[in-house]
């Protein structure tokens, strides 16, 4: 029998059971327009800071609403001073703007 037509016993925990399910196919938290917005969030910064894409992210929350944090190591202890905020958002609206196809595979 599959985890999925598994009941929780007195032996057998809901969250065992769940944990033993198949991962689902789509995140209702991820969505590919909410991932995709975060990874043009994440090459904005990169461009206008200079940082490395690859290993920059210290870590990404997904919430309801559509809602994300992005965390990156941008290599000094102080953020994006108020010049480059508004140079971020300048390049993410120009990413924005382009419409450019994405592909999710």
């Amino acid at each position: 029998s599959s985890a999925i037509d598994e009941v929780p016993t007195p032996k057998k925990s809901m969250a065992a059971v769940a944990a033993a399910a198949p991962a689902p196919a789509s995140d209702p938290l991820r969505p590919p327009a909410v991932n995709t917005a975060v990874e043009i969030v994440k090459g904005c910064f990169a461009g206008v800071l200079g940082v490395k894409i690859g290993g920059s992210t210290v870590g990404t929350h997904f919430s309801e609403g559509n809602r994300a944090r992005l965390t990156m190591k941008i290599g000094r202890a102080e953020g994006p001073t108020a010049d480059e905020s508004v140079a971020v958002q300048g390049a993410i609206t120009a990413a924005i703007g382009a419409n450019s196809p994405v592909h999710v595979f």
